[in-house]
């Protein structure tokens, strides 16, 4: 939450602020904030977005020998 707040206020003064998600798990097709689990952050998620930040989620292949971006995930507005 702390985070998304200060990447409101950079982009709320025009600069470009990105959050990136790396998803760990291969059996995600979709990226979305568990809202029921904790809705102030869910609630600070959709603040940030209509300030400006963009959000970026991408999975990733994990092995012992390497982390592997595979793939964007879609994003849940």
């Amino acid at each position: 939450t702390k985070h998304l707040t200060e990447l409101s206020k950079i982009a709320a003064n025009g600069q470009r602020a990105v959050m990136l998600y790396l998803v760990q798990r291969t059996d995600c097709d979709r990226f979305g904030i568990a809202e029921d689990i904790d809705p102030d952050y869910a609630a600070a998620y959709r603040a940030a977005q209509q300030a400006g930040v963009e959000v970026v989620a991408l999975a990733a292949d994990t092995s012992p020998a390497a982390i592997t971006i595979s793939r964007n995930l879609p994003t849940a507005t």
